[in-house]
């Protein structure tokens, strides 16, 4: 009985210089032949510390099926199968007159049988709904599937419709969309007055107070929990990256041509593309990069999460909404950027949660000494983790 480390395997190619050694052999006129055969040439080329041999005690070898046994020999814990394997058709049990091998192959068939049945494919509780244009990615719309991916082991390989019922509304500021047939757990409003949603069958957690004052004010039932489900990124995918880079350039997909013109050949920057659906490429391009600007919220809300100093960056007005969203995520880090916003402004009260606006005459060292290392504060991960509804049935 042998127990390979698979991953320090495949790290040494090991299966690379079995095929070799195979081709070897057969060059010389021995060529390998059967699982037996097989397993010896493996073992010859891995070196030892890559896998454990068990003592004897955990095998029983031979016991023919055609002979009877002599005793019951309840202490086996493994068995060699040879002519006869338990996986064939339990029927076949009758031509076995070897009762040690015929009470082997009923615990397997047993143990095979429940583990079917106890592992049968499970379905999700809700359908997933995430906006995505007709020929194109967006980085922060993508999270959606990732990241359920990621939590329950379901892949969604496209949005479902929204008539459908029970449909889950998470990342991005869609809870426009929101009606009879979805739930809410972790979206966000992109208007300060936003008119155009219903209300949804259940609302289980929004992206910040910004947008659970709106429901309120709606009539809406809307818990204490807020988060934009971004910000869980790292707890599935946390890579160690050198930084390569001064700054990181983050544009919305409306911005990308105005930001990469102007700071795509600059020395140590780089310009990251979010018409991706690349989460972990996104990812890792950040990490690279000392500080972090961008007019993209899911930018930001990625840059906050893996620890980045980074500033919500503005070059126009392409964007839809009214920037509430922003204010709406830092509020979700600091309830004051809620509680004492200045609506005749439509300021924070603290600096560091308004845009930085893009001039082309600022250094990069300007722009780098304006970016926060902002802290999540008042944000409760465990809290947004418990009020998530999508389950595995």
């Amino acid at each position: 009985m042998l127990f390979f480390n698979n991953h320090r395997w495949v790290q040494e190619q090991m299966f690379r210089i079995s095929v070799e050694c195979f081709k070897k052999a057969k060059d010389l006129g021995i060529p390998r032949k059967g699982d037996d055969s097989l397993l010896a040439l493996m073992q010859l080329v891995t070196p030892s510390k890559f896998y454990k041999i068990l003592s004897p005690n955990w095998n029983y070898y031979y016991e023919r099926p055609n002979i009877s046994s002599k005793g019951k020999m309840e202490d086996i814990v493994l068995m060699h199968m040879t002519a006869f394997k338990p996986w064939r058709d339990i029927k076949e049990l009758k031509l076995i007159k070897n009762n040690n091998i015929k009470r082997t192959c009923l615990m397997w068939h047993k143990y095979n049988t429940d583990f079917m049945e106890n592992n049968k494919p499970k379905k999700p509780s809700h359908l997933l709904w995430w906006y995505r244009a007709p020929k194109s990615y967006n980085f922060g719309d993508e999270i959606t599937p990732w990241l359920f991916e990621k939590m329950f082991g379901v892949r969604q390989d496209k949005p479902g419709r929204l008539t459908a019922s029970n449909v889950l509304l998470a990342v991005g500021s869609i809870m426009r969309l929101a009606n009879g047939n979805t739930e809410v757990w972790g979206s966000g409003i992109r208007n300060i007055d936003q008119m155009d949603f219903q209300r949804a069958k259940k609302f289980h957690a929004v992206r910040g107070l910004f947008s659970r004052k709106r429901l309120l004010e709606r009539g809406y039932d809307c818990p204490e929990v807020y988060g934009d489900p971004g910000l869980l990124l790292p707890d599935f995918y946390n890579p160690s990256i050198d930084k390569k880079y001064k700054l990181g350039v983050i544009p919305h997909i409306v911005d990308f041509a105005e930001l990469n013109e102007h700071f795509g050949q600059m020395d140590g920057v780089k310009v990251i593309n979010l018409e991706t659906d690349n989460i972990e490429g996104v990812v890792r391009d950040i990490l690279e990069c000392e500080h972090i600007v961008s007019t993209s919220l899911h930018g930001i809300i990625t840059a906050v999460a893996y620890n980045v100093p980074t500033r919500w960056f503005k070059c126009s007005d392409k964007i839809n909404g009214d920037g509430i969203k922003f204010y709406d995520f830092f509020s979700s880090l600091d309830h004051d950027v809620f509680n004492k916003f200045d609506r005749r402004s439509f300021k924070s009260h603290d600096d560091k949660y308004n845009p930085l606006y893009f001039d082309k005459l600022s250094s990069l060292t300007d722009i780098c000494n304006q970016t926060y290392l902002y802290e999540l504060g008042d944000f409760d991960k465990e809290k947004l983790y418990r009020a998530c509804p999508f389950r595995m049935l």
